[in-house]
């Protein structure tokens, strides 16, 4: 059953394995919103399984063709990260983030919320909508989405330690070191595939092999990028 429901946005600095519930309060951050828990359900771990890896293959086939524009209904999107995410799902399975954030009232009240002049919308909106309607996990599976804080200064006030949600993208492997393939787009870049380790928080290459990629933009004023696993918020899950 669905709950009306007071939602306190909260951004803690990004610590791998903290909760996405733990929050500080804002004051002028309280969303009216409804909570329903919609999470995919399926008949079993192999159907899973299943999609996940066509969410995964998807991201991947459009990297290798460096896809430009996709289709979401009728409609073309430019390539940004959050619309690359929003396509892949909606092509495997006919889900549009966008569209059910707008059902549930988190579109429209993000625009009014001080965190919007700090975050980019698209990984905002669908990161509350995992928060809301699916779930925020510690540890990634295939197919599953990461979000990335200060990875630019998207308020233009020269420090990216208030800039937050600012990057997502689309887990694609997982390997048995604990190296966390995941596939991300981007306006300038186009469409990449990056790394993330955990073990190796600090270091983005190890003997010749990068186990952390560069998704930090870099400035004159911030010349110390810090590795991909250092910005990721977390992980969101569909099921």
């Amino acid at each position: 059953m669905n709950k009306c429901f007071v939602f306190i946005f909260v951004f803690l600095i990004p610590i791998f394995g903290c909760s996405a519930k733990n929050y500080y309060k804002s004051s002028n951050s309280k969303t009216q919103l409804k909570n329903s828990d919609s999470s995919v359900k399926v008949s079993s771990p192999y159907e899973e399984d299943v999609v996940r890896n066509n969410i995964a293959e998807w991201a991947l086939e459009k990297q290798r063709l460096n896809i430009k524009t996709f289709k979401i209904g009728d409609k073309t999107i430019r390539i940004d990260c959050s619309n690359f995410v929003r396509s892949a799902y909606y092509s495997v399975l006919k889900k549009d983030f966008f569209q059910e954030a707008i059902d549930l009232g988190i579109y429209n009240k993000l625009k009014n919320d001080e965190v919007f002049s700090r975050s980019n919308f698209g990984a905002l909106v669908i990161y509350i909508l995992f928060s809301v309607k699916y779930k925020i996990v510690e540890r990634p599976k295939v197919g599953d989405i990461v979000f990335f804080d200060r990875t630019y200064d998207k308020n233009n006030n020269k420090t990216l330690k208030d800039d937050i949600l600012t990057h997502v993208g689309i887990v694609t492997k997982i390997y048995d070191d604990g190296t966390i393939e995941f596939v991300h787009a981007g306006t300038g870049k186009g469409i990449e595939v990056g790394v993330i380790n955990f073990n190796h928080k600090d270091k983005f290459i190890i003997d010749g092999k990068y186990v952390n990629s560069y998704v930090q933009k870099r400035y004159a004023w911030h010349k110390d990028s810090e590795t991909a696993a250092s910005l990721v918020r977390g992980f969101g899950s569909i099921f």
